[in-house]
C-alpha cells in the first residue's frame, strides 16, 4: 500500500484499536477467509464492510461474522446496527439490480426494522431534466415488462 490507501488502512486500524471499530476475522485451518468492519458511534453502529474469499466460496463466514458482531454490539450496549441502503425492486428513481435485491434480503434476514430515507432531486436545465425523464421511463418500462 501506498500514500492515501496507508492513511485509511491505519485510520481504520486505528478506529479498532480506539474502539470506534470492530474488526472481526473468520479463519479456516488457520487461514483467513472472511472479515466484517463495523463502524462504532456513540450508541449507533454502521456495517461498513465485509468481504471473504472468493476460493472458499464452499465455507461462507459472512453469517457468522455478523451474528457475532450483531452479539458483541448488544453486549457492549450499542441499540442500533445500520446494515445500508434495502432494494426491494425496481421503482421509478432506480432499478435495482436482482443482485442488490438479493443483498438486501440477506441483510433483513437479521431481523430489525427498516427505515423511510426520502431524496429528492431538482433540475436546473430544462433540457437535462426531459433527458432523464424520458431515460429513465424508457429503463422503468424495459424493466418492468412482463412477457
Amino acid at each position: 500500500l501506498v500514500g492515501s490507501e496507508m492513511c485509511i488502512r491505519d485510520r481504520f486500524f486505528n478506529w479498532v484499536i480506539k474502539g470506534d471499530a470492530i474488526l472481526l476475522e473468520a479463519s479456516l485451518d488457520e487461514i483467513s477467509i472472511g472479515y466484517v468492519y463495523i463502524i462504532i458511534y456513540k450508541k449507533r453502529a454502521y456495517y461498513a464492510s465485509g468481504c471473504r474469499d472468493n476460493n472458499k466460496l464452499y465455507q461462507s463466514p459472512s453469517h457468522l461474522l455478523i451474528w457475532e458482531s450483531i452479539k458483541y454490539l448488544k453486549k457492549n450496549n450499542v441499540e442500533y446496527l445500520e446494515m445500508g441502503t434495502q432494494h426491494f425492486g425496481p421503482s421509478w428513481h432506480y432499478n435495482s439490480t436482482k443482485k442488490e435485491i438479493n443483498i438486501s434480503n440477506y441483510k433483513r434476514s437479521f431481523g430489525g426494522f427498516t427505515k423511510n430515507v426520502y431524496v429528492s432531486e431538482k433540475f436546473f436545465n430544462t433540457p437535462e431534466l426531459k433527458k432523464m425523464l424520458i431515460d429513465r421511463s424508457k429503463n422503468f418500462w424495459r424493466v418492468n415488462q412482463h412477457g
